[in-house]
This record gives structure tokens, C-alpha cells and sequence, in this order.
């Protein structure tokens, strides 16, 4: 199968039509688990939704944040999670007090930036792809987003 969600996604429409199965290990896109869509697509690695209700569950249970804010890449990889996310805190009561998307630009990245300062949220949940995650907290550190008294929060291939 293939390494990425969007390559399995195309795949595993390909494959149903001629009744074979793809398997992925690193496919996490909740929207392979729809059994209608992706009749023969499986996988050996969770969804993202069950790695964010994780997180959801993590921060309210263990660590006892009621408000968190969420940044996510504009990318099919970091706007899935993201609405896993959010589905997931919505679900169990978590509050996501803002939640802003950024690209590669700076241009994003700055108004992002913005917006978590305004907020006011302590904990910062990141899910972007780590080539640019990485960048983003860097950038953050040097805006005052994150530093000292922050907690962030990051998925997988965030770091």
C-alpha cells in the first residue's frame, strides 16, 4: 500500500475496481475508515481520529487543560487532523479556543502567530507535516508564542 493518505486514497479507488486489497502502514486519514468509499482499503496503523481523541484525552485527564488552542498546516495532512481534532474535543468537552491554519509563507505563519497571541490558550496543539512544523514552533519561539509557561502539543509527524 501506499506510504501517504492521499496516495492511498487514489489507490484504494483503483484497486476496488478490480477487487484488491491495499494495505497501508502509514495511511491515517479517518476518511480511509469509510468501508463504503474504501472497500478494500486496510491498514496497520490507527486513524488519525483515534490518535486525536488521545490527545483530547491526554490533555483533560492527565493533564487537566479545559482550553487549548489549535494550529494546523493547510495541507490535506494538517486540515484532516485538524477536524479530527476538533471533533474529538467537541465531543468530550475540551474547548479549542481558536484553531488557524498557516502554509510555507510567512505571510500565513505571522497572522497565525497573531491570532494564538490574542487567544490566550497556554497549550498550543500542532499537527502539521514535521518539515514544517518544525519551522512553525521555531518561528513561534522567536514571535513569543510558546515559550516559557506554553505546552505544546504536537502529533506524530509534527516534530
Amino acid at each position: 500500500g501506499a506510504g501517504c493518505s492521499e496516495a492511498s486514497k487514489t489507490a484504494a479507488r483503483v484497486a476496488a475496481g478490480v477487487y484488491v486489497p491495499i494495505v497501508s502502514p502509514s495511511s491515517t486519514s479517518p476518511l480511509l475508515s469509510d468501508g463504503a468509499e474504501y472497500p478494500y482499503f486496510f491498514r496497520t496503523i490507527a486513524s488519525d481520529a483515534v490518535m486525536c481523541a488521545g490527545m483530547v484525552e491526554v490533555l483533560q485527564n492527565l493533564l487537566r487543560y479545559s482550553n487549548v488552542a489549535l494550529a494546523s498546516s493547510t495541507s490535506a495532512y494538517g486540515s484532516e487532523r485538524a477536524s479530527s481534532f476538533i471533533y474529538a474535543a467537541q465531543t468530550e468537552g475540551l474547548s479549542v479556543v481558536v484553531s488557524v491554519s498557516f502554509g510555507a509563507d510567512t505571510v500565513t505563519t505571522k497572522t497565525a502567530f497573531v491570532q494564538l497571541r490574542r487567544a490566550g490558550a497556554r497549550v498550543i496543539v500542532l499537527l502539521a507535516e514535521a518539515s514544517i512544523g518544525v519551522i512553525f514552533v521555531r518561528s513561534g519561539l522567536q514571535a513569543d508564542v510558546g515559550g516559557e509557561g506554553y505546552l505544546w502539543m504536537v502529533g506524530d509527524a509534527s516534530l
